[in-house]
């Protein structure tokens, strides 16, 4: 093992100091990609749901939410779905073991009298439901529901639907949870298809020929029963017409039932993404088909830390099965908006995008231009900062048909993209310093005629870095993110302007273009004996105080290093700093 010392560190970055220009020029092109379809990862797989910060119980167990047309088993319901079509769904179901054909449902009613599906109020009755009372309907929407995954899913025993109408969130203007979903047990056998896998108990029986959950049932489902209380809104409920042409102000809960119902007969990760614990150690059948294109590697594969690293790699998680992707082929239609950085090299790459429901769409044939970061007129709102856009640009002259990089925050999207296009700028790319994920940009203003989007935290961070010599670094193929602040002795205070040197080192400069005051290492000890971590090492040529911050942004642990004022900076090697290999 070599312990690297504090001198042979300074001048390395000393000697390269010379070169080292304070940005680069970054050609870009926002274009719509006709290759790949909607829904999809770059290498053409279903792309899974994966927003950061987590969402227990919705990441991983959903398709995510690009998919054209709109499939089932994404985390919104879409007005759009067609009536009682599982779309992908039976290929997703093929693939960890279901086979096609035909079973029965039992709906078990766990309720008491009067409610649910035992409501007595008067229903005066919808399209294909001739019920005469609200519990009358509830039922027959559901056997309308059942008989859908009946008559598409092979199974001799009964899958039993265990169901409670209760009131969940629910706020007027505000949404709405609709219902929620389980499997209520999961069993593995050496006599299933793949031994030591876990299973959902209704397919688990359908390979055993018999019933397993005894006096259990095999998915719980419950329902909000505030919506037919009107909680969205005076004259709001529950549409339960068979024939999918809800009214504007009723929510069709046909499609809410199929859903959760293909949660519990298998379209369900059991494994906890926070924590990344398989159940018992086990993998589930769900985990052997989650697989992540950046470390190629699948779930059942992964160690904990690494399924937590995974659950939230915006579009890189994705679903390898073979049915459900050959029925995406199908479906899915072409056309994917990215952005393309063809330069310089340490920003070049396809970024995802979200897009705005405002200004013009991405013209024919793209829009290529250079990004340029916009600076804000901070004198004109000293609450505001440099990067945001909610005040008119300082730098103007350096936006003129070029493509404004921004950060999200401090004003709505609609006012950054105003104030990009009042600078000359010819579009727009917010940052979303939230989270890895893109957003897809809300607002209305019939005066921004420029396009906008959105890239990810990290994205923007590194296109920013090359745009205009940015305050972080980003060190460790990119995975640790790195910012220093300082405070001199006359309380004036900012952040370093931080410049790569290798993959794995940056140095700061603080007052000036040739004045360096910190050079900074993240090592991977993953493989060395005794360590499985990641280390930090830190020098300085300063006395004034200095916090330095490393983020590993997959798992967003952070570690902070801070230097008084007046000391000369004590050199850091920290061979502990992170525990989050790989």
């Amino acid at each position: 093992m070599r312990t690297p010392r504090a001198s042979a560190v300074l001048v390395l970055g000393l000697s390269l100091l010379a070169a080292a220009a304070s940005h680069a020029q970054v050609l870009a092109t926002i274009d719509v990609n006709d290759d790949r379809l909607q829904g999809t990862d770059p290498t053409g797989f279903l792309a899974l749901f994966t927003p950061d910060p987590v969402q227990p119980g919705s990441s991983i167990s959903h398709w995510d939410s690009a998919a054209t047309p709109n499939l089932l088993m994404e985390p919104t319901i879409n007005a759009d779905l067609p009536f009682l079509e599982l779309d992908v769904t039976p290929g997703q179901m093929q693939d960890i073991g279901w086979s096609f054909g035909t079973s029965s449902f039992q709906i078990l009613n766990l309720d008491p009298d009067g409610v649910g599906f035992t409501d007595p109020r008067p229903f005066a009755g919808a399209p294909g439901n001739p019920a005469t009372t609200l519990g009358e309907a509830r039922i027959n929407l559901f056997n309308a529901v059942l008989a859908a995954w009946a008559n598409t899913l092979d199974s001799d025993v009964e899958i039993e639907v265990e169901v409670t109408w209760q009131p969940l969130p629910c706020e007027m203007g505000g949404g709405a949870v609709l219902a929620g979903a389980t499997t209520i047990l999961i069993f593995q056998s050496e006599d299933f298809p793949r031994p030591g896998v876990w299973y959902p108990s209704a397919l688990a029986e359908a390979f055993a020929g018999e019933n397993l959950s005894e006096d259990d049932g095999d998915i719980f489902v419950i329902i909000n029963s505030d919506i037919d209380e009107a909680c969205l809104g005076p004259g709001t409920g529950y549409y339960y017409g068979l024939d999918g042409e809800n009214p504007a102000n009723q929510v069709d809960v046909a499609p809410v039932v199929l859903h959760e119902v293909g949660h519990g007969l298998g379209f369900a990760n059991y494994t906890d993404e926070r924590d990344g614990e398989l159940v018992q150690g086990d993998p589930s059948i769900f985990d052997l088909f989650t697989f992540d294109t950046v470390t190629g590697q699948t779930w059942a594969e992964m160690t904990g830390a690494e399924r937590v690293a995974s659950a939230t790699r915006f579009r890189r998680v994705v679903w390898n099965g073979p049915a459900a992707n050959a029925a995406a082929q199908m479906l899915l239609e072409p056309g994917v908006p990215e952005l393309v950085v063809a330069s310089p090299p340490e920003a070049a790459g396809t970024y995802e995008i979200g897009l705005a429901s405002f200004g013009a769409a991405i013209p024919g044939g793209g829009l290529a231009a250079e990004i340029a970061c916009m600076l804000d007129d901070t004198a004109l709102d000293p609450t505001d900062t440099p990067f945001n856009g909610c005040s008119p640009a300082a730098n103007s002259e350096e936006l003129t048909g070029k493509i404004a990089l921004i950060d999200r925050g401090l004003c709505n999207f609609t006012a950054k993209a105003a104030n990009a296009q009042a600078a000359g700028a010819v579009a727009a790319v917010i940052v979303n310093t939230a989270g890895n994920s893109p957003v897809n940009l809300g607002g209305a203003d019939p005066s921004i005629t420029i396009p906008a989007i959105s890239v990810g935290q990290a994205d923007g961070l590194r296109i920013r870095q090359a745009a205009c010599g940015g305050t972080a670094i980003f060190l460790n193929d990119q995975r640790f993110q790195v910012v220093a602040q300082w405070t001199d002795f006359e309380g004036q205070s900012g952040e370093g302007q931080g410049a790569l040197l290798t993959d794995d080192t940056g140095y700061f400069r603080f007052f000036g273009e040739q004045n360096v005051e910190l050079v900074v290492k993240v090592l991977d000890a993953c493989d060395l004996e005794g360590f499985n971590n990641f280390w930090v090492f830190i020098a300085g040529l300063t006395n004034v105080e200095v916090t330095l911050t490393v983020t590993d942004t997959q798992t967003n642990q952070t570690r902070a290093y801070t230097n008084p004022l007046g000391q000369a900076f004590l050199p850091v090697q920290d061979t502990s700093a992170f525990a989050t290999c790989p």
